[in-house]
C-alpha cells in the first residue's frame, strides 16, 4: 500500500473564458469550494489564495470586489492528502522501446498499469500516478513531467499502457488507436494479468488483420458464449462519475464474448471488445447486461 506523506502544494489555474469579468468569489465558490465555506475563508485570511502571485483578497469582500481578467492566473496554497494506491511490487514493470525516428527521444514506454493506479495526475491523485511512478525509476532516466500516456485506461483497470516523452509521437499514436489504424493494447479489468486473445468476432466490416483494443473481465454468473450491446451511455451524476444506458446518451457499443465460467464460484472470464470509446463503458455494459465486474462497487459488482 502506497501512501504519501501529506505535503503543501499550489495548484495552478488559468483563468477560463467564461471566468473573465466574474468575481474571484464566485468562481472560487462555484468551481473549487463549494459547501466549504469554512476552508475558503480560512484560505483567503491566510493568503493562500493568490492571483498572479499576489494574495490580493483577504476577506469574502474583497474577493467579491475582484474582477477576473483573461489570462489571470489563480493560486490555491492547500495542505494535499493523497489517497493510496495498491501496488504489486515497488516498481512499475515498464520497457523501453525505440521507434523509427531519427531523434534523440524517439521512444516508447510500455507500461504494465495496476490496478487502483491512475495513468496520469487528476483529482486527488498526483504522486500515485502511473506517469509519475515510472519517471521515479532510477533505470529509465526520465526527467520529472515528461512522461505522456498516448492513451488511458480507467484507474480501477489493471493492462497494458503506451506512453512517450515525444508529443509528436504521442499524438501520432493516440490519432492511429482513435481511427482503429494501430496495433491496441490488451488489458485485463480488475484482475493482475496481461494475455493475448483472438479477440471477439469481425464487426461492421472491419478487416480481421486488425488487433483490436480487448479486456479481460471476470463477472458475476455465467454470461452467454457471445453478445453485443448498443446502449447509448449518460453521466447521471456528474458529481460521482456515475453512468448509466439511456435514451439520451453517446452512442456506445460494445462486443463480449466467454471464455470460461466456473459453476463453484458463479463467475465468468470473458473477452470485452469496446467499438467506442465512452467512460467506464465495459462496466455500465456489463451492469445491464446483468454481469458486473467482480469487486466492481460503483456498478454492482
Amino acid at each position: 500500500l502506497r501512501t504519501p506523506k501529506p505535503c503543501l502544494r499550489i495548484i495552478q489555474t488559468t483563468t477560463k473564458g467564461k471566468w473573465c469579468g466574474v468575481s474571484l468569489l464566485k468562481v472560487l465558490q462555484q468551481e473549487f469550494f463549494n459547501n466549504s465555506t469554512n476552508i475558503l475563508r480560512q484560505l483567503l485570511t491566510n493568503g493562500l489564495i493568490r492571483v498572479n502571485g499576489i494574495a490580493i483578497a483577504r476577506t469574502f469582500d474583497e474577493a467579491n470586489d475582484y474582477k477576473l481578467k483573461n489570462m489571470d492566473i489563480i493560486d490555491r496554497i492547500i495542505h494535499w492528502h493523497e489517497p493510496p494506491i495498491f501496488l504489486p511490487s515497488l516498481q512499475i514493470d515498464s520497457t523501453k522501446r525505440i521507434t523509427p525516428k531519427n531523434k534523440n527521444d524517439n521512444f516508447l514506454y510500455v507500461c504494465n498499469k495496476p490496478c487502483t493506479v491512475p495513468v496520469h495526475p487528476t483529482g486527488p491523485y498526483l504522486s500515485n500516478t502511473l506517469t509519475m511512478l515510472v519517471e521515479g525509476q532510477n533505470d529509465l532516466n526520465l526527467k520529472p513531467m515528461t512522461l505522456i500516456p498516448c492513451h488511458r485506461i480507467d484507474r480501477v483497470t489493471s493492462g497494458m499502457v503506451i506512453c512517450s516523452t515525444n508529443k509528436q509521437i504521442v499524438s501520432l499514436i493516440s490519432q492511429a488507436m482513435s481511427s482503429n489504424t494501430a496495433t491496441s493494447t490488451i488489458t485485463t479489468a480488475n484482475t493482475a494479468n496481461t494475455s493475448t486473445s483472438n479477440g471477439c468476432n469481425n464487426h461492421n466490416g472491419r478487416s480481421s488483420s486488425y488487433v483490436r483494443k480487448q479486456y479481460l473481465a471476470k463477472v458475476i454468473g455465467k454470461f452467454p458464449s457471445h453478445n453485443e450491446l448498443n446502449g447509448p451511455i449518460e453521466t447521471i451524476d456528474p458529481a460521482n462519475g456515475i453512468r448509466s444506458i439511456t435514451s439520451n446518451g453517446k452512442p456506445s457499443i460494445s462486443l463480449f464474448r466467454l471464455l470460461n465460467y466456473d459453476s463453484i464460484s458463479n463467475t465468468s472470464i470473458i473477452i470485452c471488445e469496446p467499438k467506442t470509446g465512452r467512460s467506464h463503458q465495459l462496466r455500465v455494459h456489463l451492469q445491464w447486461l446483468g454481469h458486473s465486474i467482480c469487486g466492481d462497487i460503483l456498478y454492482g459488482g
